[in-house]
């Protein structure tokens, strides 16, 4: 009997669960452990968040930059002239140093502008540089001081304008003026560039058309700023019809830090040597952007805003700082080209609306 008791006591032994201690023990570890794994996915679903409005942020301020450092750089460049163009004049001329004016033939006048200088009859010991003075159908005027007969003769255009960047309200903003009268001062209201607005021209695309731009900023505390783009069409940039309807590019600007402006420039004003006198102009030779861009979103970590400054320091428009390079030369200005008269009279003053 006492074998038989003994084997049941033994065996309610074995069945015995865990005490209210060790489940209270468990269940402690088990809630640590689980509260760590929890707490550690909260933190890394607010650092993607984290991650993912800066990435949003960046990307949005990056596009419109890219696109403005490209024009910026391509600012000042000269349309191509047609591959073969060439004038002839009715009549031989002899070479005379007071200078003969002519009306010769062109094979195409298209992109031609008054006070545009072409090089006639390159690498020859007759080529030089004249100004032309008045455009027709098919024919240019300019006054020759070298002799030239009157077999068809090549022409190339050569150079930079050299007011591709217009100067800003902060510089003397002179400019040679497409009408031959001298340099022009810029209007400081409507006409020059400024902190809140840039305008530049050239054949930005190289597609062998001129485009003028124009680049407008406005900065506010609480992101709410703005950047527009507005373009003259490539095909007719002779009237202010011509520009179209700005392009939003940002809408959550805010304040640079530093109330730093949207645009800042680096001016060189050498003095150029043209028909005999000299006049200081301005060229514009770097372009600092800054812009500070408010994500739409708070961070997850921080509950603050998110806010990224780009600035591009050292924009360089290559062709207005060859035309700089050029002046100090003694017959350099010849390929500093002037503002053709449509951009001076015209699209400076062009209204832009959103």
């Amino acid at each position: 009997m006492k074998a038989c008791c003994n084997g049941k006591m033994k065996s309610r032994k074995r069945q015995k669960g865990f005490s209210l201690l060790e489940l209270l023990v468990a269940v402690a570890i088990l809630v640590i452990v689980a509260g760590t794994v929890i707490a550690g996915m909260i933190n890394t679903t607010r650092s993607e968040g984290t991650v993912m409005n800066r990435t949003q942020v960046h990307a949005s301020v990056r596009n419109a930059t890219e696109l403005m450092e490209q024009e910026i750089g391509q600012a000042g460049r000269l349309p191509a002239a047609q591959a073969g163009l060439k004038i002839t004049f009715a009549t031989a001329l002899v070479a005379n140093p007071l200078g003969t004016t002519a009306t010769p033939t062109i094979t195409s006048a298209a992109g031609l502008f008054q006070g545009e200088q072409i090089t006639v009859d390159p690498n020859s010991t007759n080529e030089e540089t004249v100004t032309i003075t008045a455009i027709a159908t098919g024919t240019i005027t300019a006054t020759f001081y070298n002799a030239h007969g009157t077999t068809a003769i090549p022409v190339v255009i050569l150079g930079g304008f050299a007011s591709g960047i217009v100067p800003p309200d902060s510089s003397s903003m002179l400019v040679l003026a497409s009408n031959n009268a001298g340099n022009t001062t810029l209007n400081s209201t409507t006409q020059a560039s400024k902190g809140s607005i840039l305008r530049l021209y050239g054949d930005l695309r190289s597609d062998g058309n001129t485009y003028y731009v124009v680049y407008k900023c406005t900065q506010d505390a609480n992101g709410k700023g703005t950047l527009y783009r507005y373009e003259s069409t490539g095909t007719d940039i002779t009237t202010a019809a011509s520009m179209q309807t700005g392009v939003l590019l940002l809408d959550n600007l805010g304040q640079n830090p530093g109330n730093t402006p949207c645009f800042t420039y680096q001016v060189k004003e050498p003095f150029v040597t043209i028909n005999g006198g000299q006049v200081q102009q301005t060229f514009v030779v770097n372009v600092a952007v800054t812009l500070t861009v408010q994500g739409q979103d708070l961070d997850p970590q921080t509950q603050a805003t998110v806010k990224e400054t780009k600035a591009l320091l050292n924009i360089s428009p290559r062709n207005v700082f060859d035309a700089w390079e050029l002046v100090s030369a003694p017959t350099g200005y010849t390929r500093a080209q002037p503002m053709p008269p449509n951009v001076m009279n015209t699209l400076l003053t062009a209204s832009m609306t959103p």
